[in-house]
């Protein structure tokens, strides 16, 4: 039983993200490295992870990490920048 259809998770994702900062959403993205961040980083029988698939750090700009390129972590989102 579904509770929510994914286009109503997509934006209820995409309105919490419109609250978070860059640098809470570069927070979030070494947290998903983290082993807490496990379960957000594995992708399950070939479907996206989590965070790609709610497009959760989209807006982290390049180089904004320093030499960390978040795009080499979650290459299969659509990034802002």
């Amino acid at each position: 039983m579904l509770l929510f259809r994914l286009s109503t998770k997509k934006s209820y994702a995409k309105m919490y993200r419109a609250k978070l900062t860059t640098y809470e959403q570069a927070l979030f993205f070494f947290n998903s490295m983290s082993s807490l961040g496990k379960p957000w980083r594995e992708k399950k029988e070939n479907k996206k992870c989590l965070i790609e698939k709610y497009e959760l750090i989209k807006n982290i700009p390049p180089r904004f990490l320093g030499e960390i390129n978040v795009k080499d972590f979650y290459s299969e989102m659509e990034y802002e920048f």
